[in-house]
């Protein structure tokens, strides 16, 4: 099962993203993770002490505030317990207890976009005082019927209500569009969740019509690459 845009009712607060930091890639990682794009910036810099310790990553960026790695095989536990937060699981689970099987087929449905398609679902750290948190995912992710990717998200309820979701959504946004030729991102949003509907609005995503989304009507919202660069330059 996806997430649509904001069923988790987190809303976006106000938030700035730094300019994207310089790709680090530690000793092990493979040659695979070496080829892939790289967006550059000298205004910030770090080093292997903000890698999340016990994973081993491709690569690793960071925003003001946050840590973000791309998701891959290794994160089921951590996926795991944020699929089972209560507010996470209601929104996009139904309220069913999810299992470490269906965390497996998450997993392996979102390696294989990486590989195919060098963007996608991100998991979210944030920096604190001991190291980092993990605190969620967000992304974009292949839709079936549309060949525009699809940004969803999902937060730990502690980790809301302090501007680390827009933080983390332009920079997956940004990443995928700058790393691929992607024309629009699109979302869906279940009716009632004003909260998430000013989200997209920041970002820049504009409702289009009301469209059947996994059994249900929701609204559907899109934004171009250059809608978005225009807001988020």
């Amino acid at each position: 099962m996806r997430e649509a845009l904001g069923t988790g009712g987190y809303g976006f607060a106000s938030g700035i993203l730094l300019p994207f930091q310089k790709l680090m890639l530690p000793v092990s990682a493979s040659r695979e993770s070496r080829r892939m794009p790289v967006i550059m910036s000298t205004r910030c810099s770090f080093g292997h002490e903000n890698v999340p310790t016990g994973r081993m990553l491709m690569i690793t960026y960071q925003t003001e505030r946050l840590i973000l790695t791309p998701i891959q095989r290794g994160d089921e536990a951590e996926l795991l317990k944020l699929n089972n937060d209560p507010l996470v699981r209601k929104a996009n689970f139904n309220n069913v207890p999810q299992t470490i099987e269906s965390v497996h087929e998450w997993l392996n449905r979102y390696s294989a976009q990486w590989r195919k398609n060098r963007f996608g679902v991100w998991l979210v750290y944030e920096k604190c005082n001991a190291g980092q948190m993990f605190i969620g995912r967000c992304g974009l992710q292949d839709h079936d019927d549309n060949p525009n990717p699809e940004f969803a998200y999902a937060f730990f309820e502690h980790a809301t209500g302090r501007g680390l979701g827009p933080e983390a959504a332009r920079f997956t946004i940004t990443h995928a569009f700058r790393n691929s030729t992607k024309k629009k991102v699109i979302g869906f949003i279940a009716p009632g969740n004003e909260r998430a509907e000013r989200a997209a609005n920041k970002l820049g995503l504009r409702y289009i019509d009301d469209r059947l989304y996994e059994g249900n009507i929701s609204k559907y919202y899109e934004m171009t690459r250059e809608e978005y660069f225009s807001k988020h330059h």
